[in-house]
C-alpha cells in the first residue's frame, strides 16, 4: 500500500487542480438545480427538518474521523511512508463512525419521531461510506486529482439521480434523507477502485498499531479543530431549531447552501498545494508554493465574498422559490465570512507543515465558542439573520485573532496571510 512519493510537476499540478474544479463546478450546477427543486417541493419547514438532522450529524462527524484525514495528508509526505498508513486511517474512521451511531441513539429516542429517527439512521450510514475519503487523500498525494474528480462526479450523478426519483415519485421526507447515502456509496465505490482496489479484508491485514498511534497523536488536535469547525458551521442550524423552529432553519439552510457552494474552491486549492508545501521549507520567504497559495487564497476569498453577496443572493428566490426570499438578507454576512474561509483554509496547510496542529485546534475552538455565544445572543432576537452575523464574526476571529496572539512565529505568518502581496521571496520581481 505504501507508494513512493511523486515529484510535484507543475503541469500535473495544474491538470489536477483544473479537473477537480471542473468536477465541483458541475457538482455546483447540479446542486443548484436539484436543490432548488427540492426546496420548492419540501417548503421551508420540511427542508428545515432535513437540514437540522444533517447539521446534527455533521456536528458529530469529526468524532468519527478522529482527525486522521488531516494527519494522513501530512504523513503521506514523509519519506519513507509508514507501513499500512492508508489502511490504518481507513479502519480508524470506520470504527469512529460506528461510535457516532451510538451517540445518536439518545437524540433519536428523545425526538420520539420515526421520521427524525429514520433521517438520523440514513445520515449515519452515509457517514460510514464516507470513510473511503481517506483514499481521496492518497490520490491527491499522488497528484491524481483527475481520479478524485471522477469519484466526485459519480457522487454527484448518483445523488442527483436519487433526488430526481424521490421528487418525481413525490416521496415522503424520509426518502430525501437517503439521497446523500446513495451519493456517498457511489463515491466510495469509485475511490476504492482507483486506490488500488482496496478490500476490507486486505486493509484489515495491513493495519499497523504503531502507525495508528502516530495518526491519532497527530490527528487529535485536528479532531478538535474539525469538531470546532463543524460546531460553528452546523451549530447555527441546530440552535435555530431549538430556539426558533424549523422555519428559520429552512431559511438559513438555503442561504448557507448558496454561500457554501463556493467553499470547495479553497479546499481544492489547498489540497492541491499541500504535497508541495509539505516537502518545502514552510517559510513564506523561501517557499514559492506557500507564497502562491496565500496569494491565490486571498484573491479567491475576495472573489468569493463579492460573488456570494452580489451574484448568489439575488438568485435565491429565483432558484429556491419566493418562500425563501427572506434568506437573501443573510447573504451579505455569509459573503464576508467567505474571505476568512478561503484564507483560513490556506493557513491550515502551513500550520500542518510547521507541526502546529495545536494552533489549528485553538483557533477553531475560539471561533466555535464565539459563534455559540453570539448565537445565544443574536438568534432569539434576530433569528437566522443573527446566526449569519455570528458566523461572519466567528470566522474572522478563528482565522486571524488566535494566530496573531499565539506566538511570534504565528503572528509573522498571519501577517503574510493578511498581506500576501508584499515582496517576500526570490520570485518577487
Amino acid at each position: 500500500m505504501a507508494l513512493g512519493q511523486p515529484q510535484a510537476k507543475p503541469e500535473r499540478l495544474r491538470t489536477s487542480l483544473i479537473s477537480q474544479v471542473g468536477s465541483q463546478v458541475f457538482r455546483l450546477a447540479v446542486s443548484i438545480g436539484i436543490g432548488g427543486w427540492t426546496a420548492r417541493y419540501l417548503g421551508p419547514e420540511q427542508l428545515g427538518t432535513l437540514s437540522y438532522v444533517a447539521a446534527l450529524v455533521g456536528v458529530l462527524s469529526p468524532l468519527g474521523s478522529l482527525g486522521v484525514k488531516g494527519s494522513l495528508a501530512i504523513l503521506l509526505c514523509e519519506e519513507p511512508p509508514r507501513p499500512g498508513l492508508v489502511a490504518t486511517a481507513f479502519w480508524i474512521e470506520l470504527v469512529g463512525t460506528a461510535v457516532i451511531a451510538l451517540v445518536l441513539v439518545p437524540f433519536a429516542w428523545a425526538a420520539r419521531d420515526p421520521v427524525l429517527a429514520g433521517l438520523m439512521g440514513l445520515a449515519v450510514l452515509g457517514n460510514l461510506f464516507s470513510s473511503a475519503e481517506v483514499f481521496e487523500v492518497e490520490l491527491l498525494n499522488r497528484q491524481q486529482g483527475t481520479r478524485v474528480a471522477k469519484a466526485r462526479l459519480a457522487e454527484t450523478v448518483a445523488g442527483a439521480g436519487a433526488s430526481i426519483v424521490a421528487l418525481l415519485s413525490r416521496a415522503p421526507l424520509v426518502a430525501f434523507g437517503g439521497v446523500q447515502t446513495v451519493a456517498m456509496v457511489a463515491q466510495a465505490v469509485v475511490l476504492t477502485g482507483f486506490a488500488n482496489g482496496y478490500r476490507l479484508s486486505t486493509t484489515l491485514r495491513e493495519v499497523s498499531w504503531p502507525t495508528a498511534h502516530v495518526l491519532l497523536k497527530r490527528g487529535w488536535p485536528l479532531l478538535l479543530a474539525g469538531l470546532s469547525v463543524m460546531l460553528y458551521v452546523k451549530s447555527d442550524q441546530v440552535m435555530l431549531e431549538w430556539l426558533r423552529g424549523p422555519e428559520d432553519v429552512g431559511q438559513y439552510s438555503v442561504a448557507v447552501k448558496a454561500a457554501e457552494s463556493l467553499y470547495f474552491l479553497p479546499v481544492i486549492l489547498t489540497a492541491t498545494f499541500l504535497p508541495r508545501i509539505g516537502r518545502g521549507s514552510g517559510d513564506f520567504h523561501t517557499s514559492s508554493a506557500l507564497r502562491r497559495l496565500y496569494r491565490s487564497a486571498w484573491t479567491l476569498g475576495v472573489g468569493m465574498a463579492l460573488t456570494t453577496s452580489e451574484v448568489l443572493s439575488p438568485l435565491i428566490p429565483v432558484v429556491f422559490g419566493s418562500e425563501f426570499h427572506a434568506a437573501q438578507d443573510a447573504m451579505i454576512w455569509l459573503g464576508l465570512a467567505s474571505f476568512a474561509v478561503s484564507t483560513g483554509t490556506a493557513s491550515s496547510s502551513w500550520l500542518q507543515r510547521a507541526g502546529l496542529e495545536k494552533v489549528s485546534a485553538a483557533r477553531t475552538a475560539a471561533g466555535c465558542v464565539a459563534n455559540i455565544l453570539l448565537n445565544l445572543t443574536l438568534i432569539p432576537r434576530y433569528g437566522f439573520h443573527g446566526a449569519a452575523i455570528a458566523t461572519c464574526i466567528s470566522y474572522g476571529l478563528a482565522t486571524f485573532a488566535v494566530m496573531a496572539v499565539w506566538s511570534e512565529e504565528t503572528r509573522a505568518n498571519v501577517l503574510k496571510l493578511a498581506f500576501p502581496f508584499q515582496l517576500g521571496g526570490q520570485d518577487d520581481r
